[in-house]
């Protein structure tokens, strides 16, 4: 089993990337991963194109190299923390946004009544 517990785990978003390219100017990569709460190695990632590429070829060595269980399990990791990440993402979003949360209920009502019919 292949533990992912080591890395962070956080969607960067375009709007993320941008800022994070404006505040690349006065400030270190450090100072930005502090700032937006992810690695250093992610804020290189998406401020370095020549490190993004070294990256994604690591990626595919690593991908490749695993067993069919090894990447099954893999798989599996990914999606749950994925799921985890976009509830955790809806319930904020859900619990602090008046106009999100009034869409929601919006459509849990149309869905209702159309199942009722």
């Amino acid at each position: 089993m292949i533990n992912l517990e080591r890395f962070r785990y956080r969607k960067i978003t375009p709007k993320i990337i941008r800022e994070m390219k404006k505040l690349s100017k006065n400030h270190t990569q450090t100072q930005i991963a502090e700032k937006f709460n992810v690695s250093q190695a992610a804020v290189s990632y998406w401020l370095n194109e020549e490190y993004r590429k070294k990256a994604i070829i690591r990626a595919k060595k690593f991908f490749n190299e695993m067993t069919d269980e090894e990447r099954k399990d893999y798989h599996h990791q990914v999606n749950l923390r994925r799921r985890v990440h976009q509830t955790t993402y809806f319930m904020e979003r859900y619990h602090k946004d008046p106009e999100f949360r009034r869409k929601v209920i919006d459509i849990n009502i149309r869905c209702h009544k159309e199942k009722s019919k």
